[in-house]
Order: structure tokens, then C-alpha cells, then sequence
């Protein structure tokens, strides 16, 4: 119950003060809280009960791993003091990126060892520092940046790789000949080259990780892959290129190569001869399933389901779409809604949900911001009372029982 009490106090939070005062009582999940106020201040606050483990010390197994309940080495010590929870108010850089990175530069973190890589925050920050002033617009341009950061490493690589007298091949490697990195969606050249680009990189970490991990495990693509195939990039005689599973011994243009030639073949099969046909967007699309629609009668279940809808990304990009290469390359998490807030005139803001506002299949706003989702528009969010009342259609009264009929 104390979270609920954290969010109603935050709801009417009136300071920073107000603002870090209730989500003392935010007890789960841990979460990223940022704070801007229309003065002009920002702030942050990691709240969540954390818990002291004592298996977290030097030596020990840590703390992700299971661990045997009936060893006492293994109990919890109390929970780390809320004022000790990283927090910042008015950072002298002017500003606060949150995208699920590490928050603070210990070496012996307390909150997590389980980060996920700092791509999308370090190009969010980039983006960010280089403007002097960030406009809403631009804000809401950079929620949809599509720019996989590896490419400006990987790309140049996979146009030098030599694939001899391969033309099919060489089809695909062309679509790469002004790539910028964009993994965009849509009928064109650069959807068409993200395709090839993104299931490449698929295709690599396949031939250069799955061979080395242990038995029955998959690389699943995402972040931490990605930061470890930057990594052995530039290292071209690394072990990690070696294909374990024939007698020679593999180098990284190797399976460059070789990854370029599955990678045409498995965009024939699922997308057609013709690369000019290939589409980021189609091949990555998303699907919305909804939770009570497993297992009912194709017709039934299409009545609660929605799409697919071709969306662009990755798993790096800001506009954060993700997929797990094991099971193909549709999308499997993307961002659930997306809000640029202006403080210096709220009824600016804008807003855009994933599906709708109501869960009733039949009604009209059960999917009626979809579209606008999947292709980067937002919609109005009015704020003031006059401006509410203005865009208002309909109105939802709530009468507790016995008041009125």
C-alpha cells in the first residue's frame, strides 16, 4: 500500500522537496523519476525498497543469481536508506538522460549489475548538447530517432569485405553504399538497406557468439550483444571469430562474409528475390496481442488483436523497438506511449498512447492512436481547464451508488 500513497503524494507534489518526500513511500518497482517544474528546475529520483544483501560482497556470488534460502550467508540486511538512493537536483550540465543505463559510477553498484549499455542514453545526450536550446519539437524529433550507433563502425567494414564473383551476394552489400544508419521502415533504398544492415548484424553475433556459449543458449540480440560485437570488431584475429564448429580458423572478414551471404539468403526466403522489395518496416513489424486473446479461434481472436504494424528501430535506437533474433526479427518491446511536456505552456503538450483509451475491442478509441504511434505523429494534450473543455467530446461521470441514477 505505501507505493499507492507515494504515487496519490506525488500527484499533488508542489516542490522537489514534495516531489523526493513521496517517493519515499515508492516501495516497488524501482523505477527512473524525473522531476522539471515550470521554475525551470529538474531533478531525479531513484526510489524503491533495495535490498542489503550480504552475498553482494567481494567473493561472493552475486545477488541475480539464485541462491539456497536456508543459508543465513545469504540473507537480506535491511534496505539501503532512501536518502542514499541516487538522486540529483539542477546538475550543473543542465540536464538529465534516463535510458535504463547505470545511474551512478560505482564500482561496487548496490542497485544492479544488470544495466543495459548506454547506447540509447549516449545518443540521446548527444542529440540533447548538441542544440544550445531544446525546442518541444525537437524533443519529439528525438523520441523517434531511428540511428543505430554501431552502424558507423560496421557498415564501412561490411562495403570493404571482397565477396568475389558472389553478385547475388553483392546485391545486398550495394543497398549499404550511402547507408547513414537510419533503421527506417518504409518502401525506399534505406528501408531497404536496414534490412539487409539489421539482419546482417543478426546473423554475425549467430556465427560469431552462438558457437561459444553454453550448450542450448542463443544470442537474442539487443544492447549487450551489441556492445560486445563493437567490441571484437576491432580486433580482427579474436578467438570470438573463430567457428568452433569447422576445422579451419576463422577471422572476422570471414564471417563478415559469410554473414552478408546468410543474410541475403534468409531476405530471399522471407521477402522476395528482388532486394529494392525489401522493407525494414514490414520485416520488424508489430503485433499487439492482447492478454486474453492466446488460444482462442483465429476470427475470435482477431476481434482483440491488432496489426502487424511496420514499425522502424531496434533494440539500440532511441526509438526503442526491439526484437529477439531466436525467434525472428519481429518486434517484441517498444515504447508503450510517448509525451513531450511544455512546461511554459501545457496545453502545447502532446501526447500518444500504443493502442487507445479504452479496452473494449468495440469501441472506437480501442486502437485509435495506433497509426499515429507507428508513424511518429502525437496528439494534443490540453491541460488547463478552458482547454479541456474545449477539446472535450465526451464526458465519463462517476456517481458513487445511491447518489443519483
Amino acid at each position: 500500500m505505501r507505493t499507492a500513497d507515494g504515487l496519490f503524494a506525488l500527484n499533488t507534489a508542489g516542490s522537489f522537496a514534495d516531489f523526493r518526500a513521496a517517493l519515499k513511500n515508492f516501495s516497488a518497482p524501482s523505477q527512473n523519476v524525473l522531476y522539471a517544474d515550470v521554475d525551470g528546475h529538474i531533478g531525479y529520483q531513484a526510489p524503491g525498497d533495495v535490498p542489503i544483501r550480504a552475498s553482494a560482497t567481494p567473493g561472493t556470488p552475486p545477488g541475480w543469481l539464485p541462491a539456497p534460502g536456508w543459508d543465513s550467508a545469504y540473507d537480506w540486511q535491511g534496505y539501503v536508506p532512501y536518502e542514499q538512493l541516487p538522486w540529483t537536483y539542477d546538475p550543473p550540465e543542465g540536464l538529465i538522460v534516463t535510458a535504463n543505463q547505470q545511474v551512478t559510477a560505482s564500482s561496487t553498484p548496490f542497485l544492479t549489475t544488470d544495466w543495459t549499455p548506454g547506447w540509447r542514453s549516449s545518443r540521446i545526450r548527444s542529440l540533447l548538447l548538441a542544440q544550445d536550446k531544446v525546442s518541444p519539437d525537437r524533443m519529439r524529433e528525438i523520441q523517434l530517432d531511428d540511428l543505430d550507433p554501431l552502424a558507423s563502425t560496421l557498415v564501412p567494414m561490411l562495403r570493404r569485405i571482397d565477396l568475389g564473383n558472389d553478385d547475388f551476394t553483392r546485391e545486398g552489400q550495394a543497398l549499404l553504399e550511402g547507408y547513414d544508419g537510419q533503421a527506417t521502415e518504409g518502401r525506399s533504398k534505406a528501408a531497404s538497406a536496414a534490412a539487409f544492415y539489421n539482419v546482417v548484424v543478426a546473423h554475425i553475433l549467430r556465427l560469431a557468439l552462438d558457437d561459444s556459449l553454453p550448450d542450448g543458449a542463443k544470442v537474442t540480440g539487443g544492447g549487450r550483444y551489441a556492445s560486445i560485437l563493437a567490441g571484437i570488431l576491432q580486433h580482427p584475429d579474436s578467438p570470438w571469430w573463430d567457428d568452433r564448429t569447422t576445422p579451419s580458423v576463422e577471422r572476422r572478414d570471414d564471417i563478415l562474409a559469410r554473414a552478408m551471404v546468410a543474410a541475403r539468403l534468409d531476405l530471399t526466403a522471407s521477402a522476395g528475390k528482388a532486394v529494392t522489395r525489401w522493407d525494414w518496416g514490414t520485416l520488424h513489424a508489430a503485433s499487439l496481442q492482447h492478454p486474453l486473446s492466446a488460444g482462442l479461434p483465429g476470427l475470435v481472436r482477431d476481434l482483440f488483436d491488432r496489426g502487424p504494424v511496420p514499425v522502424p528501430g531496434n533494440g539500440v535506437t532511441v526509438n526503442a523497438m526491439g526484437f529477439d533474433q531466436t525467434q525472428g526479427y519481429a518486434t517484441t518491446h517498444v515504447p508503450s506511449m510517448r509525451m513531450v511536456v511544455d512546461l511554459g505552456a501545457l496545453d502545447s503538450s502532446t501526447w500518444v498512447n500504443l493502442t487507445g483509451v479504452s479496452g473494449h475491442p468495440l469501441s472506437r478509441h480501442y486502437d485509435d492512436q495506433t497509426d499515429a504511434w507507428a508513424t511518429g505523429r502525437s496528439f494534443a494534450w490540453p491541460s488547463t481547464p478552458n482547454a479541456v473543455q474545449a477539446a472535450t467530446v465526451d464526458t465519463l461521470v462517476l456517481q458513487p451508488d445511491g447518489s443519483g441514477d
